[in-house]
């Protein structure tokens, strides 16, 4: 399990109307100014589970959640289904200030999650994870265990540096981009 700093949590959906309409409004954006945990537009509820208030990238104090890398430890964004279109983008600024790992199983910490059914296998609607062995982002998204793909970042993070994360999806592709670079896309073929 990883310490993560989050900040400015940008959480866009875009949806697509048509043939290539894209509708680019936003669906939620949560921001962590001033100890405040608000979502734009209103109507989200988050909550703070065992988190720190710490400066952001920026260095504006209270504006950034550390997460203390155990599982009491986390931002809980509900359970909006407008959370979770069939296609979308996320995005998310975060740095990793240092590697503890706890537990069994899984060799990943989870930066974003939604899931896409109950259970505790192939659930992901989509997720943005840090994989301890590799030190890259990975991004997977799933419908059933025939139907999942996961992809990674090509390069290792750097602990201690702030990188801006973003997935984009549809029923077609998965893609995962790190600093505004796109870094690998895959066919998904499927909803997700």
């Amino acid at each position: 399990i990883k310490f993560f700093i989050l900040t400015a949590f940008v959480f866009t959906i875009t949806f697509f109307f048509g043939k290539n309409k894209p509708d680019s409004s936003l669906i939620a954006r949560f921001s962590f100014i001033d100890g405040d945990l608000k979502s734009y537009p209103s109507g989200f509820t988050a909550k703070k589970v065992g988190v720190s208030l710490v400066r952001d990238r920026f260095g504006n104090k209270n504006s950034a959640y550390y997460l203390h890398g155990n599982t009491g430890s986390y931002l809980n964004l509900g359970t909006s289904n407008k959370l979770k279109p069939i296609n979308g983008t996320v995005s998310v600024w975060f740095k990793i200030d240092n590697i503890t790992s706890n537990g069994r199983g899984a060799a990943f910490n989870p930066i974003v999650l939604t899931k896409s059914q109950a259970g505790d296998d192939f659930f992901e609607g989509y997720s943005i994870l840090y994989d301890i062995t590799s030190k890259k982002i990975g991004v997977a998204t799933t419908f059933s265990e025939l139907n999942q793909v996961s992809i990674r970042s090509a390069d290792t993070l750097v602990e201690g540096n702030w990188y801006h994360v973003a997935i984009t999806y549809d029923e077609n592709f998965l893609c995962l981009y790190v600093n505004g670079v796109l870094e690998n896309k895959m066919a998904k073929n499927f909803k997700s």
